[in-house]
């Protein structure tokens, strides 16, 4: 899907590009032939190239207050390499539907988690059947290597052979996902069908807060990521009105970026906090992470930088601008490396991934060795302007932490997964953090 949304892209605006007629390595990366692009900087659009695959991190002018990066590679989670010669290319379309084979005695059909459209196909499949589940751990059976994260459907006896073709079907042709139908419970390696490493995927129902206090962009940008793209509904509640809602109708709870110290009073904390230990899983991003670290599982701040004296140097009223944009990040790409075995990272299948930072949240390390799926590399800088105070800031900083707590989950963001909509590449961790938090195992 990736690949026909970037041809799709690069249409609209014009540019040139032709696959690969033969395989490449590049950096001990294989780009194949028929699947990978190339996109030749001898065209009109050069500057435009050129600007979308920039990896500047040092500026003239370095007073940046809103993104200074938008390198499309590693916003849409693609892997890519300069080249210094042409290659040979050919025309090829992206957009043609998998070759899917129904088998009429079938006991079960496996999805790839991997596919663009695997989401809106696993919630259309979840409203057709009660009974699909997800496997937490890769296996090979009947000829198919599925990789962990993909989901299930158990053929039932008295499943309507009817319904079954047609629901297949839809996958196939509406959302254009790989499935493989399965003769065999036994695996030829990984773990079996019976497996208790594959769970029943559970209703999902996700609320999401807006309003005051709320940041109007970003939720925007999620209700119409899971309204258009997964189409699972949100069900959108003021910050004034949830005290009044019920929250145990709801699986999910999602607190986008916003001040909830100023909304969010002691009674409704409590509430949230006592639906989490009922089973309830609250995803915060950004800043409402840093209101769920603080109220919710109130993590004390390190005394020792709290308490730090700051001796005050004297400087030059003139440099006061200059000196307040290096403690301004407003947006810039930062590398990140990823637990890819974690199942929120499941569907992605780069070790090391890119981020748009942008804001002054950061989340504070957890005291558990398992529960921190992405972390900024100790690096940092990736793409664009990232001050000398930021770079220390943010290296090796978290980007994900998952905490089991009760029956339930917290998931806290450091960023914005689904970043103005463009951030393809980390737009799946959101998405895993609502239809595969039930893989997630409590650690010690």
């Amino acid at each position: 899907m990736k690949a026909q949304k970037l041809t799709e892209f690069l249409d609209i605006h014009k540019i040139r590009y032709g696959v690969l007629s033969a395989d490449k390595i590049i950096k001990d990366h294989r780009y194949p032939k028929n699947q990978a692009i190339y996109i030749g900087l001898d065209q009109p659009q050069t500057t435009l190239i050129q600007s979308l695959f920039n990896t500047d991190t040092s500026f003239t002018d370095n007073t940046f207050y809103d993104v200074s990066a938008w390198h499309l590679a590693m916003a849409w989670g693609l892997p890519w390499a300069a080249v210094s010669s042409p290659l040979n290319t050919h025309e090829l379309s992206f957009g043609n539907k998998p070759q899917n084979i129904y088998k009429k005695n079938a006991i079960a059909y496996m999805f790839d988690w991997s596919s663009g459209n695997a989401p809106a196909a696993l919630n259309y499949l979840n409203q057709q059947f009660e009974n699909v589940m997800i496997t937490g751990k890769a296996l090979h059976i009947d000829g198919a290597k599925v990789p962990a994260g993909s989901f299930v459907l158990p053929v039932a006896k008295n499943t309507s052979e009817d319904k079954l073709f047609a629901v297949l079907s839809t996958i196939t042709d509406a959302f254009k996902v790989n499935w493989y139908a399965i003769d065999t419970a036994q695996a030829e390696t990984g773990v079996d069908l019976g497996s208790p490493a594959l769970q029943r995927l559970q209703p999902v129902k996700v609320l999401m807060v807006v309003g005051s206090g709320i940041d109007a962009y970003q939720a925007g940008s999620l209700w119409h990521l899971f309204d258009t793209q997964v189409y699972l509904p949100l069900t959108k509640v003021r910050t004034s009105q949830l005290m009044n809602v019920d929250l145990n109708d709801y699986s999910h709870i999602i607190l986008p970026n916003g001040s909830y110290e100023r909304y969010f009073d002691e009674q409704l904390s409590s509430k949230i906090k006592s639906w989490v230990a009922a089973g309830g899983h609250l995803i915060a991003i950004q800043a409402a992470a840093n209101w769920v670290e603080k109220t919710l599982q109130k993590i004390e701040e390190d005394k020792e930088k709290t308490e730090e004296k700051v001796e005050v140097v004297r400087k030059p009223y003139e440099d006061y601008n200059k000196d307040a944009a290096e403690k301004v990040l407003g947006g810039a790409i930062v590398e990140a490396n990823v637990d890819l075995s974690h199942p929120l990272a499941l569907g992605t299948d780069l070790k090391n991934q890119f981020v748009m930072m942008k804001g002054d949240a950061v989340l504070r390390a957890s005291e558990q060795a398992y529960n921190m799926p992405m972390q900024i590399t100790e690096q940092v800088r990736a793409a664009g302007f990232i001050s000398d105070y930021w770079q220390k800031k943010l290296s090796k900083a978290p980007l994900v932490i998952v905490d089991k707590v009760g029956k339930g989950s917290i998931i806290k963001f450091g960023f914005n997964p689904n970043f103005r909509a463009y951030w393809l590449g980390t737009q799946r961790w959101i998405i895993n953090a609502v239809f595969l938090t039930d893989l997630i195992q409590k650690t010690k």
